[in-house]
């Protein structure tokens, strides 16, 4: 009994600054010790996604890089369109003037041809008569020297 008492005693003893209570140096020390570990495992972690991250940000920006060169490339594109269509729309004038300007002429010439035809007409027409009362007298005329030398 005295020996399950004195093993008692010292086991006591042993657990006796287990009850002692937590000094504020030790609970820094807890934290520092559990910040270190978690500083380690976050590291370890997160790693990894930084350097997913760090690739992302390269492949955007070579992304951007390649919208810049992309929208370069159609406005240049844009500008050959719109020369392209400026030129179509000078030969279309162009087609109009060549075909419009000497029906325009034709025209003209059609017109002032038939008020000439027309004056002439009327002249012929005119000539006509007086060639008709020309010869109705000289017909009269020779009526009369007919006559005239008959009697």
């Amino acid at each position: 009994m005295k020996s399950i008492f004195c093993s008692s005693v010292c086991l006591c003893t042993i657990t006796l600054p287990s009850f002692a209570e937590l000094t504020p140096q030790d609970l820094k020390e807890m934290r520092l010790v559990v910040k270190e570990e978690i500083e380690t495992v976050i590291d370890k972690e997160l790693a990894p996604i930084k350097a997913n991250i760090a690739s992302m940000k390269s492949d955007i920006v070579s992304l951007k890089e390649g919208f810049a060169r992309l929208d370069a490339r159609i406005t240049g594109v844009e500008k050959q369109i719109a020369i392209v269509a400026n030129l179509v729309y000078a030969l279309i004038a162009l087609i109009v003037i060549a075909v419009g300007i000497p029906q325009f002429i034709m025209t003209w010439r059609g017109r002032k041809d038939s008020a000439s035809e027309a004056e002439i007409a009327a002249l012929v027409q005119k000539q006509s008569e007086m060639i008709s009362l020309l010869t109705a007298e000289v017909e009269t005329l020779r009526i009369k020297v007919y006559q005239h030398f008959n009697d």
